[in-house]
């Protein structure tokens, strides 16, 4: 096994500061919205040389990408789809995915908000969005692969993309009042009866 290098001051302060500009870019963005927060004005609140913020990341889209990256990694979206797609059990594996869609959409409201004001106003953004929303489908189709569906692939892919979208959570969790949990136990449940082709009966 080769030797793992230990990590140096000057890198773990580059990480730091690394960090540091993307949650000081993150409130920014959604206080003031992308197209009108600058990498100036982002170097000055996080307290660095504006070609810091440049050598950390290049671009400001480069900055909302570790953002989402992030948010990805706190929510633990991918690892528990990837849980979902090695689950046994057919029934599990709809659970699991609809925890990822709360935890996702639970994690990142500001982001959410944020990625819809810059796709309305920035071309590259939007084309960012369309295909960050085609991996996330891609993924929720691969954790389908397996159960035994009441529908043809294509229509339950369609389903699932709908109920663990963004809007069904934003209805029943904020506009309705129901908590994570509760949406999180109704979703498992409603893609079990929804999908699933119905056990047959014992002769």
């Amino acid at each position: 096994m080769a030797d793992v290098k230990p990590v140096t001051y000057r890198q773990r302060q580059a990480l730091e500061t690394h960090s540091r500009i993307a949650d000081v870019a993150r409130k920014l963005f959604a206080d003031n919205g992308y197209a009108a927060t600058s990498i100036e004005a982002i170097a000055a609140e996080v307290g660095v040389a504006v070609r810091t913020v440049y050598a950390a990341f290049g671009t400001k889209k480069a900055i909302l990408s570790a953002i989402c990256d992030r948010w990805l990694q706190e929510s633990e979206t991918i690892a528990l789809v990837g849980e979902a797609m090695k689950a046994p059990d057919p029934k599990r594996r709809l659970q699991l995915l609809a925890r990822a869609s709360r935890r996702q959409w639970e994690k990142g409201p500001d982001i959410l908000a944020m990625l819809e004001l810059a796709a309305a106003t920035d071309s590259e953004i939007r084309t960012l969005v369309t295909e960050w929303a085609g991996h996330r489908a891609a993924a929720m189709r691969q954790g389908l692969e397996g159960v035994p569906l009441a529908c043809d692939l294509e229509t339950a892919s369609a389903v699932v993309r709908t109920l663990t979208g963004p809007q069904v959570y934003q209805s029943l969790v904020v506009d309705c009042g129901w908590t994570p949990q509760r949406f999180e136990v109704w979703l498992g449940e409603a893609l079990i009866v929804l999908l699933m082709a119905p056990e047959p009966s014992p002769a």
